[in-house]
């Protein structure tokens, strides 16, 4: 087992949603490099929208142009605050 999946797999649904949002608390803290990033893929899909909306939140807050795909994926969410936090991100790089 990969340290990314030993963070991401826990057996309780509670534990997971969990660990996933606090693993992505706990990002904003460190400077996002290529081993970090290949951490994140399975949360930009994961059922919980908070996990989604951190997230959009670090990955606009970190570098919202080079992360701008994800950013826009998340922009369409079936979540509505997921949607809006994605969306302003983008509106605010592209003010910049």
């Amino acid at each position: 087992m990969t340290t990314s999946e030993h963070i991401l797999v826990v057996e309780d649904e509670e534990g997971v949603r969990h660990a996933q949002v606090e693993m992505l608390t706990a990002l904003e803290h460190v400077d996002l490099d290529a081993s970090i990033l290949m951490l994140l893929p399975p949360v930009i899909e994961d059922p919980d929208p908070l996990v989604r909306f951190r997230i959009a939140e670090l990955l606009g807050n970190t570098d919202p142009t080079g992360n701008e795909k994800v950013l826009a994926h998340l922009s369409s969410d079936a979540d509505e605050l997921v949607r809006r936090v994605a969306g302003a991100l983008r509106v605010e790089s592209a003010n910049e």
